[in-house]
């Protein structure tokens, strides 16, 4: 209707610490790992440590006055409360659903805002000092760049967790071809539609044998993906033009089109309508020559007799 429409920005095409979305993005949640899914509280350990520089040794605390006598763990506001969740640290990783960790989605949550980079300065108290533990290049800067950095990379998460046994397994593909996704279970090949189904659509696999998820036996899931292959309509079309002149000289013109338009009204992220048209001209001239071939003959050691072509 000619009106005005105002969109807000949720992702830009290009992650990178100029984009506008970079401050507004979450630097406090760590994964636990690609099959850390529904993550039990009584089997779940973790610690934060940092490496010395003197020893090479990885402390569990940093030796700075303020904070020496603490836990990184205390430090960072990771234990506050104790077992029965009493406000007073014991040691061990506070593990409170929705505030440090997302157990469903096996996610460390940190509760403060740049734990190894600005907050960690602020808890030493002193800039000079701090320099020499923070990781600000972790939130200012790209992953890759931030790797480059071994002087400062030198914080170290580790510890272990149990998930409890889940029928479905996230295969993080979508158009997964037939046939191709082959399921073991502790060495054994499991069996399409006796052990197990597979949505190879939304790229799931649902293991339906009660017993391998009794027994808590480990399962494998190699696949092949058709991410790249998703179904589109492309058009290429040319055309090419050619007039003789006379017997030596020609001329032409080439036209050349083409489209590709995904199926779907909403296509996914990468797979966007293109199109492009490219189009030249060339002259072509052909003819023999002896007088070429005559003044070729004048090099020494260049014995030429056959006539030459322009």
């Amino acid at each position: 209707n000619g009106g005005a429409l105002f969109l807000k920005l949720l992702k830009p095409v290009s992650l990178s610490p100029q984009a506008y979305t970079w401050n507004l993005m979450m630097k406090n949640i760590y994964s636990a790992g690609h099959a850390a899914y529904n993550m039990q509280r009584d089997h779940f350990r973790l610690q934060i440590t940092w490496q010395s520089d003197t020893t090479g040794t990885y402390l569990n605390y940093i030796p700075e006055n303020g904070i020496g006598d603490k836990l990184l763990l205390q430090v960072l506001q990771l234990d506050r409360l104790d077992s029965r969740n009493n406000e007073q640290p014991d040691g061990n990783f506070d593990f409170l659903e929705g505030y440090t960790v997302d157990s469903q989605n096996g996610r460390i949550i940190f509760p403060v805002v740049e734990p190894f980079g600005s907050y960690l300065r602020k808890k030493i108290g002193n800039d000079v000092v701090s320099e020499k533990y923070i990781y600000e290049e972790l939130y200012d800067s790209t992953l890759t760049v931030a790797r480059q950095l071994p002087e400062k990379n030198k914080f170290r998460i580790s510890g272990e967790y149990r998930g409890s046994p889940d029928s479905q397994i996230t295969l993080n593909a979508m158009n997964v071809a037939r046939g191709s996704v082959r399921v073991t279970a502790g060495g054994v090949t499991l069996t399409e539609g006796v052990d197990y189904t597979v949505d190879y659509v939304s790229g799931t696999v649902n293991i339906i044998n009660q017993a391998i998820l009794a027994a808590g036996t480990p399962v494998s899931v190699t696949l092949e993906s058709q991410q790249m292959m998703q179904m589109q309509r492309k058009t290429l079309m040319g055309l090419d033009l050619q007039y003789d002149l006379s017997k030596h000289l020609s001329l032409g013109a080439t036209l050349m089109h083409y489209s590709e338009k995904p199926l779907t009204m909403k296509p996914f992220f990468g797979d966007e309508s293109s199109k492009n048209t490219l189009w030249g001209t060339h002259v072509n001239y052909k003819r023999q020559s002896y007088a070429l071939t005559n003044l070729i003959d004048r090099l020494p050691f260049v014995e030429a007799t056959a006539p030459s072509q322009l």
